[in-house]
Parts: C-alpha cells; sequence; structure tokens
C-alpha cells in the first residue's frame, strides 16, 4: 500500500525527510553521487553533520522546473500534474518519494533536471545521463509501483534533453537492499565503512575540528597504518620517476614550443603570472595594517611516524 503524506511548513518537510530516504540520497547511499559520499549522509541523518541546505543553483532549478514541464508537454504531447505528496510504500517502509510530476493517463512519472555542468552536459550530449539520476528514477519507480520514468534535462538553459527509463524489477531489488542495509546503519547509530572520497574527508573534518588532548590506542589498525606509509612512499616514487620522464623530454625539446610523434603531441609554452609580493609591500609601506585582509582557518594536521 502506497501511503501519502502532506506537509504544511518547509519545516514539517524537512521534518518528514530525517526519517526517510528520498530518491536524490539513492546515489549516495551506492557509491554514485560525486558530491555526497554514503558517510557523509549517515553523517546528516544521525545529526552529525549539518545537510545541504541549497544553493543558488538549486533555487535556479527549482524556478526552471515549472518551464521544463511545459516544454516536455509540448515536445511530447503527454500531460503531466504535480503529485504534492511525500509517497511511502509498505514494501519499502523506510524509503520516500517525492517526484516532480505524475503523467497522466500512464503509469509513469517525470523527473526534472536543470544542468551547467561540464562533466553532465558531456554525458547528456552524449545520449547518457549520471548514475545518481538513474539511481533517483529507480527508486521512484520502486516506491510509486510505476512502469517508466521520464527525466527531462535543461542543459546550460540552451538545449533540452529527454531520455525514457524502464522499470527493471532486478535494479529495483538491489538498490532498496542496498537503501535497507543503510537504514540500518541509521536505526542504531553505527558508523558506515569509511571511503576515501573528499565528501568523506570534509565530513569527518567537520565532525572533529578539534582535539582534546588525549591519546588512543590504534591497536588493531596497524596494517591501515603501514598501508598508508607504504602508499605515501610509492607515491613519491611514482612522482619522482613522472618528473623524470618530463625533464627528459624537455631536455631534448630545449627551446622548442611543440613537439610530436607518431602518437603524441607535447606542447611547452612560455605563460606569465603576476602576484602580490606581501612581504616588499610591507617593507614599502610599513604604516598599513593588513591584518584584517588575512583569511583565517583551522585545520588539523595529520601525520604518522613509524616508531624505531
Amino acid at each position: 500500500m502506497i501511503t501519502k503524506y502532506k506537509w504544511k511548513t518547509n519545516d514539517e518537510w524537512l521534518d518528514l525527510r530525517k526519517a526517510y530516504i528520498g530518491g536524490s540520497e539513492a546515489g549516495s547511499i551506492i557509491g554514485m553521487n560525486p558530491y555526497k559520499s554514503a558517510y557523509t549522509l549517515w553523517a546528516e541523518k544521525t545529526g552529525r553533520a549539518l545537510p545541504f541546505e541549497g544553493n543558488i543553483t538549486t533555487e535556479v532549478g527549482a524556478y526552471l522546473e515549472e518551464f521544463v514541464a511545459k516544454k516536455f508537454e509540448h515536445e511530447t504531447g503527454k500531460k503531466v500534474r504535480r503529485e504534492n505528496f511525500m509517497l511511502v510504500n509498505d514494501k519499502y517502509p523506510w524509503a520516500e518519494a517525492n517526484v516532480d510530476r505524475m503523467v497522466v493517463g500512464e503509469k509513469a512519472l517525470l523527473e526534472i533536471k536543470t544542468t551547467n555542468s561540464f562533466p553532465n552536459m558531456k554525458k547528456i550530449k552524449g545520449g547518457e545521463f549520471p548514475d545518481a539520476w538513474y539511481a533517483q528514477m529507480t527508486h521512484y519507480l520502486a516506491v510509486t509501483e510505476l512502469e517508466r520514468a521520464y527525466l527531462a534535462v535543461l542543459v546550460n538553459c540552451r538545449e533540452i534533453h529527454f531520455f525514457t527509463l524502464e522499470r527493471d524489477e532486478e535494479e529495483i531489488q538491489a538498490l532498496m537492499e542496498q537503501e535497507k542495509r543503510f537504514k540500518h546503519y541509521i536505526d542504531t547509530d553505527a558508523e558506515p565503512p569509511v571511503d576515501g572520497s573528499d565528501s568523506t574527508t570534509d565530513t569527518i573534518a567537520e565532525m572533529y575540528p578539534d582535539d582534546n588532548g588525549t591519546t588512543v590506542s590504534l591497536i588493531g589498525y596497524e596494517n591501515d597504518l603501514r598501508q598508508y606509509l607504504d602508499i605515501t612512499q610509492n607515491i613519491r616514487d611514482l612522482e619522482a620517476l613522472k618528473k623524470e620522464k618530463i625533464n627528459k623530454i624537455k631536455a631534448f625539446m630545449g627551446a622548442a614550443e611543440n613537439g610530436e610523434s607518431d602518437n603524441f603531441k607535447c606542447t611547452w609554452k612560455t605563460g606569465n603570472r603576476n602576484s602580490f609580493d606581501v612581504k616588499a609591500f610591507t617593507q614599502d609601506h610599513p604604516d598599513i595594517d593588513l591584518s584584517g585582509y588575512y583569511k583565517q582557518s583551522q585545520y588539523r594536521t595529520f601525520r604518522i611516524n613509524e616508531r624505531k
């Protein structure tokens, strides 16, 4: 059974979303969202990190949603309507769906996107769309039990592209199993696996901005510590090797701007860069206080040293 929930205020809507996993969060759970990891989503859901509250890009997307919906109707001849409810299916009680539009007279929904991201634009013009959007629409098909999802994408306010995703039961079940497992981490307040994404790195820094001066036992992490040192050394060795190869080619090219072979083309162009010499300026103008122009930030430095 599908239940519809209505909210009166934005705060009520946010409270409802906290209790469920939404379609836009599905990509993070299965590692398909390059901007938010599963660990970050878990930290937000458990109150350890502040959730993303939107920006000018999301505001513009919301503003243009109705325009894209009208263009979809005009180009396809289909009619759509708003679904002003949060949908929850008893089969997947942890999941909710806030679909952009329902397609009238058809067991289908419409997802609307606007983008000016170069990776997204490149993928869309190649006849594909981001994996996170695929996960989102699969999530919606699971909750709504509809047969297909249409995707309308406004690219850089210049082009509109349409895609169709048919219901795939195997894909739905695989996604729902992953979501159910992730929801267990939230319900039990258990930390999910940590990955190496920038999102997780930033979230951990947000969760633990200050040290408390104590010492903890790292017994059980010996393998991770050893691998970290080995990988760090390998990176140094590879960087040195990379520089050696570059220097070898540069030494041969000399003053030449371009170099070519059967399979490669190299350029070594002259450029100019201007930078502000703070030290020299301070010496020439000792009476001017520049302290108000320095931006101060706090950070924690991580180091590993092997005991001898």
